[in-house]
């Protein structure tokens, strides 16, 4: 971990974390979007349950019940392909973010640059349990409590944790700017 955090910290600089910024932003407009369409109902539904801040069995079994078998076919695959990649995409931008904003504080923060990270495995879990949740639902028209609990309580975790990084992140702005503006008073 420690030598994760160090290339990230050593590599970051603010050209790589805009250019991950454009790279995040290309795949969710052109790709992610348009992975999400063979699922997508029109009404008050989510596009994804993972872009609520959890969810119980009865949102689960609405989400499901109004979507055809080849909807729930392109969820499951959505899930573990196309929203696992784009995990990855925001965890390395938002990763390459706080290395950059906190690099002077390196040596005190030590692994905290990995942080978007964790949102990462927690994304994941919740996709792996949705995928199982959804595979179930196709054979059975029931969802199993336990999946459904996982992932509800993983996404919650994910949105946490993806606010304190946003958080994070604008704090180091600020801490940026506040710096840059002392040194050029002095």
């Amino acid at each position: 971990m420690n030598k994760m955090s160090k290339f990230f910290y050593d590599k970051s600089s603010f050209i790589l974390a805009i250019l991950s910024t454009i790279i995040f932003l290309t795949y969710l407009l052109n790709v992610l979007v348009a992975k999400s369409v063979p699922f997508d109902v029109t009404g008050g539904m989510p596009k994804s349950l993972g872009t609520t801040f959890g969810f119980g069995e009865t949102e689960i079994l609405s989400y499901l019940s109004v979507r055809t078998n080849e909807m729930i076919h392109s969820y499951i695959n959505f899930n573990l392909i196309w929203d696992s990649l784009f995990s990855v995409l925001y965890g390395v931008m938002y990763t390459f973010w706080l290395s950059y904003l906190y690099r002077p504080f390196q040596n005190k923060l030590r692994t905290f640059n990995l942080l978007p990270f964790a949102q990462v495995l927690f994304d994941w879990i919740e996709n792996l349990n949705l995928a199982l949740i959804s595979d179930n639902y196709l054979k059975t028209e029931t969802i199993q409590t336990l999946y459904s609990q996982i992932a509800s309580y993983s996404n919650m975790i994910k949105w946490i944790i993806s606010i304190l990084v946003i958080s994070l992140i604008i704090i180091g702005f600020v801490l940026s700017i506040m710096s840059f503006i002392k040194k050029k008073l002095v």
